[in-house]
């Protein structure tokens, strides 16, 4: 009768196939990525929130940024455009490292057009052709893109 179970030897490679498989999945698997494509989602949803409010209240509404610290933005309305940034009323406030956001850095690449969009009440971006917002984790070796056209959709790549 021959005998039934796993040998040491072949015990071991499978040990050793499962530490090179987790070892090599273990950096898809980090909360600091996993934040900045969440915080990513997000950005790109309130952007959208903005476009509809503005649709919605038939006035100006958008998404005000700011570089302080590790970056915040907030929603907001107005009765006129004012530049790039809306003055008007404060829907919501995000800001970069807290709590769930503590690993993620917001940045603008090309460094113009950075303090905010506007849409106006047809929910168009108004005076800026495209923008781009950039995410990334506390290591600087992350990132995620959000994009908004000129049309005013928002896309993360």
């Amino acid at each position: 009768m021959a005998a039934v179970g796993l040998s040491i030897v072949e015990l071991l490679g499978v040990v050793a196939i499962l530490a090179i498989l987790l070892t090599m999945g273990a950096g898809f698997l980090r909360t600091d990525r996993t934040s900045v494509s969440q915080a990513a989602q997000g950005l790109s949803s309130q952007i959208q929130r903005a476009r509809l409010e503005a649709i919605r209240r038939n006035t100006f509404a958008g998404v005000c940024f700011s570089n302080t610290g590790s970056g915040s933005y907030s929603l907001r309305t107005a009765s006129l455009a004012t530049g790039v940034c809306p003055s008007g009323t404060l829907i919501t406030e995000i800001r970069m490292g807290q709590d769930t956001l503590g690993q993620v850095r917001l940045s603008n690449e090309g460094g113009s057009g950075f303090s905010g969009i506007v849409f106006n009440s047809r929910g168009m971006v108004s005076g800026v052709a495209t923008t781009t917002v950039t995410l990334r984790n506390a290591a600087n070796n992350f990132s995620k893109q959000v994009v908004v056209n000129p049309q005013g959709r928002a896309s993360v790549q």
